[in-house]
């Protein structure tokens, strides 16, 4: 490969496109590996998976009131039932759900 000085250090081309610099001591190091970073912390998702993701992300980024209407219709279906131990339980879902992330409380 081709070796030039630029600023005090050697730089040399390597194989593969890598660039190699080496410090004063003359010592050149290679990239341990040409895969990114990230590239090796991925995972491949099957489908459903990633479609179920992608629903709460979008749920959380663009429908957050979502949560709380899915509670309050529980409520309301419990409600009609008659099942007190339903709207006791749907009711407990409400105020979780009406506990917005800063901490304010929805109207129920």
């Amino acid at each position: 490969g081709t070796v030039r000085k630029e600023s005090g250090m050697q730089v040399a081309k390597a194989v593969g496109g890598h660039v190699v610099v080496a410090g004063e001591s003359g010592e050149f190091k290679v990239p341990l590996s040409r895969t990114p970073r990230g590239a090796l912390q991925q995972k491949v998702l099957d489908e459903d998976t990633y479609t179920d993701a992608m629903k709460r992300i979008v749920e959380r980024d663009y429908f957050p009131e979502l949560p709380y209407l899915r509670a309050k219709q529980s409520l309301d279906d419990a409600v009609r039932s008659r099942d007190q131990a339903a709207i006791r339980a749907a009711q407990s879902q409400l105020r979780r759900a009406a506990a917005t992330p800063s901490g304010r409380m929805q109207s129920t």
